[in-house]
Formats: C-alpha cells, sequence, structure tokens
C-alpha cells in the first residue's frame, strides 16, 4: 500500500514556456504527457502547467508549422521549450501555368502530385494514376474494357450540354483530349461499339514526374475557355547531370470475372419451363430435344469469358552533363479482356533532351510516338444477335 507521501513524490508539476527560435511566444502550443490524454495548451504569452503522472514523463510539444518537439522532464520543474519552423512541403515547386512557384507562395486552388502519390501497378493511362488522389477530383471509367474511356470532373460537371472534361497540358502544351467514337462495321445487324476511348492512352504513365491540378478560375485566367472545366498539368521526366541511369521495370498479371451468374442446369431448365406451362402460364412444354436444340446445358459464361494476361515493360535511360540532359524511354503495354475479342496493345516511345546555350537560352525538344492497337468487342444495345455478347 503506498502512502499519500509517495504519491506526491511520484507527480511532478512542470511549469514553462513555448516560445520560437526567434523568442516570440507561441500562443495555443499543445503540450501533452507522452502515451497519455494528459496535455495543456499555451496562454497568449506561451507559458503552461501542467501535473505529471511520474517525473521521469516525457513531454510531446506541437505547433501548426513547426517541427514536434520531445523533452524528458527527468525530475525538472520548470522547462522552456524552443520549437522549429518545419520547412517541409514548403519549399515545393508547383506549376501553375506561366511558371512555377513555391508552394508557401502558392494562392489558388492547385493539387500537386509527385511519383510517390501516383496509384502503383500497372496503369494504362495517367487517369487511373489520379483515381482517389487530388480532392475534388472525381475520376469513373464510362467503359470497363481495355483502354476504355474515363470522364473527369473537377469540382462537379460544369456544363448541361457542352463537355465538361479538364484541359490537359503536357509539358507546356495543350493537347486534344475529346474522346475518340469508334464503331465497328453493321454487318448483318451486328450491333456496333459506340464506347468511348481514352485519349491518353498514347502517354506512357510511367515517363510522368509531376500532376498539377488547376481547380479555380486561375485555370480560366491562363487557358481561356478551354481551361473553364479545370487544367491538368502534365509534366513528364527529364534527365540529371551524373552518371548514366537505366531503369528497367515489368509487371505481370492475370484478370478473371469476379462474380458470374449462377444458371440452370438442363434438366432444371426443363422442370422449370414445364412447370410454368403446368400451371397455366406463359412457357411452352418444353422436351430434352428441344432444349438441345437451342444450346440448353451450355453455360454461355465460359463461351464468352476467359483468363486474361497483362503485361508491361518499361525501360528508360537517362543523363547528361551540366549543359545538356536527356531522357529516353520505351514502353510495352498488353491487356486482353475477360471477354474473348477485347484487349488494347500499346507501343510507345520518348525522347526528352535539354541544352544550355549561354546563360540565358535553354534548347529543349520533348518527342513521344505511339501505336495503339484496340480490339472492341461488339456492345450494342438490343437482344440476341443485335446486341453484344454480354
Amino acid at each position: 500500500i503506498r502512502t499519500s507521501n509517495e504519491v506526491l513524490q511520484q507527480q511532478c508539476q512542470v511549469n514553462g514556456t513555448i516560445i520560437d527560435a526567434d523568442n516570440t511566444p507561441l500562443p495555443g502550443a499543445n503540450i501533452v504527457e507522452k502515451g497519455t490524454t494528459n496535455g495543456v495548451t499555451a496562454d497568449f504569452d506561451g507559458n503552461f502547467s501542467i501535473t505529471l503522472a511520474n517525473e521521469k514523463a516525457t513531454l510531446v510539444a506541437s505547433y501548426i508549422g513547426f517541427a514536434t518537439e520531445e523533452i524528458m522532464v527527468n525530475g525538472q520543474t520548470n522547462i522552456n521549450i524552443v520549437l522549429v519552423e518545419s520547412l517541409v512541403g514548403l519549399e515545393d515547386v508547383v506549376v501553375i501555368g506561366y511558371g512555377t512557384v513555391k508552394k508557401s507562395d502558392l494562392t489558388g486552388s492547385v493539387s500537386s502530385l509527385r511519383e510517390e502519390d501516383f496509384n502503383p501497378g500497372a496503369n494504362a493511362s495517367i487517369d487511373q494514376m489520379m483515381l482517389g488522389r487530388a480532392a475534388g477530383v472525381n475520376i469513373s471509367q464510362t467503359s470497363a474494357e481495355p483502354g476504355g474511356g474515363i470522364a473527369v470532373r473537377i469540382r462537379g460537371a460544369s456544363s448541361v450540354n457542352a463537355g465538361s472534361d479538364p484541359l490537359y497540358v503536357i509539358d507546356g502544351f495543350p493537347i486534344d483530349n475529346s474522346a475518340a467514337e469508334l464503331s465497328n462495321a453493321n454487318l448483318a445487324g451486328i450491333g456496333t461499339n459506340s464506347n468511348p476511348r481514352n485519349p491518353l492512352n498514347s502517354i506512357n504513365p510511367n515517363d510522368i514526374h509531376s500532376i498539377e491540378i488547376l481547380k479555380d478560375a486561375s485555370a480560366t485566367a491562363i487557358y481561356g475557355s478551354r481551361g473553364a472545366n479545370g487544367v491538368i498539368l502534365i509534366t513528364t521526366k527529364k534527365g540529371q547531370d551524373g552518371r548514366i541511369k537505366i531503369n528497367y521495370n515489368t509487371q505481370l498479371g492475370v484478370q478473371t470475372v469476379a462474380n458470374r451468374f449462377n444458371l440452370l442446369s438442363t434438366q432444371d431448365y426443363i422442370n422449370n419451363i414445364n412447370a410454368i406451362a403446368a400451371e397455366g402460364g406463359q412457357g411452352v412444354k418444353c422436351t430434352p430435344e428441344q432444349a438441345a436444340a437451342v444450346g440448353a446445358g451450355t453455360d454461355w459464361q465460359d463461351e464468352i469469358f476467359r483468363s486474361a494476361m497483362l503485361q508491361q515493360h518499361d525501360i528508360s535511360v537517362s543523363g547528361g552533363t551540366d549543359k545538356t540532359t536527356y531522357f529516353a524511354s520505351g514502353n510495352y503495354f498488353n491487356q486482353d479482356g475477360v471477354v474473348i475479342n477485347s484487349g488494347i496493345e500499346k507501343f510507345i516511345g520518348r525522347l526528352n533532351l535539354e541544352t544550355k546555350l549561354g546563360k540565358k537560352v535553354k534548347l529543349g525538344v520533348n518527342l513521344s510516338t505511339s501505336q495503339i492497337k484496340d480490339n472492341n468487342s461488339t456492345d450494342g444495345l438490343q437482344i440476341n444477335e443485335a446486341a453484344g455478347p454480354i
């Protein structure tokens, strides 16, 4: 049994002041006993007083814009805490259209994504890299087939009759991001495929260095009416002076249908049709021979679905000197669809070259080329032979 004197000896009251490097008090700073919910806030003059359960406890001091500090008490009753400003993120450079600006000086509504922020995996397009990574940016896939269109909405739909897609600017050059409408020949009443393709399929996602998303009126001020739905600024990778760097990345995967319909067997199908007919319903009595004649017993899901392979190979070479830098890459992407006769195959090459001509002149060339092979399954809106396989 502990006496009251022993309890008082274990407890410790600490008084102190919390300031910054310029001896300016930090009112509202948080001081918490580590590992507990016991904490106080500093007053207007930066003073605080806290009673600790143990004289050997550790104090954790924090304040917005400053690095968190941990202080061992070790029996001290008066502690002055100095917090140092945290510059993490404030010196990051953000692309804003006309140039670049430090994040600490940025006033517009901008989301900035770096390589470490992108969605990992074998992404078929840039849109998939941004999915769920930027606040106020809604990305949805309009067609689930490989290479299918993706709708990007920045702060919601901004137009009723006109388009709502943002403007894409790659390395300073606006590109035509209108979705291509591809249709197969309508032969003998077979359905057509009017699903739009993704215009960004021609860009290798592994070549992207950063993405900035302009959400507010500053986008319109820079790019005019084309930026009314927001602007997505894409910066590709550049070479750096130093040794040559060679990177190779490969990804392999298998896709399968997650859920399938549980169909009746041949005998179950015959029994159900006959039961409906016996009860005076719309059914007509069906014999096993009639069922076999129309393909009963065949699970048509087995006929159209498959285990689809996905593979991606990416290689890049970069380097340079203090005057000239280069980045070259090649990408091969092949994704089969889980529906037979659907998929996409891409060959993409890029060369970014930059050289300094004196102190004030810089010359650069960004060259990108791609070949895309789309294999689209028919997807009509009618029934039977005039519709798609699904």
